[in-house]
């Protein structure tokens, strides 16, 4: 069975109450060593375990030492896949990202707009065991007098801290933004090829005289990386982060861990088997993806609402999707249902409240009326918060007054997120009630109220060829408030605007600021197309676009 772990932090110790699911901290010496003495465990009651093995030293000398490398180089699509090989719960990552953590995580390196705005996302990491450090004593549970059961995962959490994982963890994250999407498949196989661990060995050195993928990649490279142990990883030779020094460095990494070590996670063991709480990291993934879609969409309708205030878009209101009302009107079913429930809930907690008060109880003497203090409501008896009222789910406005209410809902959407991943926390139970719907709405569903279209580059694009050449229409020279364009094997991809009466507009999709326009034009030898970057968008940006066998003006 896989050990439950959770990034390690200087705060954690032996015993503390822990919450799997947000992996916050809770009290300290919850759990404390066998034998009846309430004794609180140290570092002293840790065992090591583990097998001897041998590495080889730098200068050549084998050493005994009990380290276990997992090497892992593989293509993400998703975030969650990332925090996921972290062991970062998909529900703190949201609180991170919302400034809410409160702590510094192993995922903090990650930059989520970076992330979702690349054509190409390439993890790289390097995880090395010396030891499994645990407390096998560590047995008696020692509850706080006065807590009740509906406060223990508040209070508790769900699990302790029984033991810590010794050595060292090597992150790296390459997100590629390529100017040519089309060119995505050839830079993976060669990024695949070039930066697949499978099969290397730990004394392997990296082959530095290969040639150089970065130079055949045309586009924007991050490279995040993080480590923890195996003190400073960078030797002279390497002053700055590429593909090539990213690794040598994590080739070389389990050796700098077997001189220097560290703790890299916490071994934590449930109060319980509850199975409710392996659901309840699943949802916390879906939460963070569908958090992250908003995030991102928040992004581009600000960016929209820039371009439409310059005149560099217009907008078009959507067509109501027939599916639409349905979906609306089981919105409205449930929150009624919700609201209704909550209603009930408050009005038996008042009443509960009112006959437990010594003034409406005729058989308690009244005292001399003083300032009445305010009513302490117990915290088993506390109600949530009231439901969130859902989307109107009717497709906004083709104006500015649109896209600010698609911007307040979009956030607002967020903070039913956030809010959902704190009610998950509290009881655990509700990330597998499959009655539980409707809690914020699908990102792909609010992606169709928007009045303009969210589309990468590539699939929905569409590159121009000629027919006698066969080379492709491509960006060349930048000129004043233009690019120049030309010939070329590598094709530059357009976006086609509705201008309605048949006239389309032709952004180029990468830099959509940029549109087909004429320069020049002369009755004796034609004229210019260039791209067109300039603030004024009117006929000369505009074209017909016709069958090829019609010719008709």
């Amino acid at each position: 069975m896989a050990l439950l772990l959770a990034p390690y932090n200087d705060a954690m110790r032996l015993g503390m109450g822990f919450n799997s699911f947000t992996q916050q901290l809770c009290v300290n010496d919850v759990v404390r060593l066998a034998g009846g003495k309430q004794e609180t465990a140290t570092d002293k009651s840790l065992r090591p375990q583990y097998q001897l093995g041998l590495m080889t030293a730098p200068d050549g000398s084998n050493v005994d030492i009990s380290q276990n490398v997992t090497w892992t180089a593989k293509f993400v699509d998703k975030m969650s896949e990332v925090t996921n090989s972290l062991n970062v719960s998909g529900s703190l990552q949201v609180k991170l990202e919302t400034g809410g953590a409160g702590v510094d995580v192993s995922a903090s390196f990650l930059d989520g707009k970076k992330f979702k705005e690349s054509d190409i996302n390439y993890f790289i990491q390097v995880r090395v065991t010396n030891q499994h450090l645990t407390a096998p004593d560590l047995t008696d549970f020692a509850p706080i007098p006065n807590v009740p059961f509906s406060e223990f995962n508040r209070v508790y959490g769900d699990s302790f801290i029984s033991g810590f994982i010794e050595g060292g963890e090597f992150n790296a994250l390459i997100s590629i933004k390529l100017n040519d999407s089309s060119q995505a498949t050839r830079i993976r196989g060669d990024l695949a090829g070039s930066m697949g661990l499978d099969g290397i060995q730990v004394s392997a050195k990296a082959s530095l005289d290969k040639e150089d993928v970065s130079s055949n990649i045309d586009g924007e490279t991050t490279i995040s990386v993080s480590w923890k142990g195996g003190g400073d990883i960078k030797d002279a030779t390497v002053t700055d982060w590429t593909l090539d020094t990213l690794k040598h460095v994590a080739i070389e990494f389990p050796e700098h861990v077997m001189a220097c070590p560290m703790r890299t996670y916490a071994i934590l063991t449930k109060y319980t088997s509850l199975k409710n709480y392996e659901n309840a990291g699943v949802y916390s993934s879906a939460l963070l993806d569908a958090y992250m879609d908003y995030k991102v969409m928040w992004r581009d309708i600000q960016q929209v609402a820039w371009e439409v205030e310059k005149g560099q878009c217009t907008l078009t209101a959507k067509e109501v999707p027939p599916k639409l009302a349905e979906l609306k009107a089981q919105a409205k079913e449930y929150y009624d249902k919700q609201m209704s429930e909550y209603q009930q809930k408050q009005q038996a907690l008042q009443a509960a409240l009112a006959t437990s008060d010594p003034a409406t109880d005729p058989n308690v003497t009244q005292p001399v009326p003083q300032q009445t203090p305010a009513t302490v409501v117990p915290a088993q008896q506390a109600l949530h918060d009231a439901p969130m009222p859902p989307n109107n789910l009717v497709p906004y406005d083709g104006d500015q007054f649109g896209l600010d209410q698609a911007r307040r809902d979009c956030r607002f959407e967020m903070i039913k997120i956030v809010k959902e991943v704190d009610t998950v926390a509290v009881d655990p139970r509700v990330a597998c009630d499959p009655s539980r719907t409707w809690q914020y709405l699908s990102p792909v569903v609010f992606r169709m109220l928007l009045p303009f279209e969210i589309r990468p580059v590539g699939a929905r694009a569409f590159s121009i060829h000629h027919l006698a050449s066969g080379l492709s229409l491509t960006t060349g020279n930048t000129v004043a408030n233009g690019v120049d364009f030309t010939f070329g094997a590598f094709p530059t991809f357009f976006a086609f605007q509705d201008m309605k009466n048949g006239a389309a507009m032709i952004h180029i999709a990468e830099t959509p600021e940029y549109t087909m326009a004429v320069w020049g034009v002369s009755m004796d030898n034609g004229g210019v197309v260039r791209g067109w970057s300039g603030p004024a968008k009117g006929e000369n940006s505009q074209w017909y676009i016709k069958d090829f066998a019609d010719h008709n003006i």
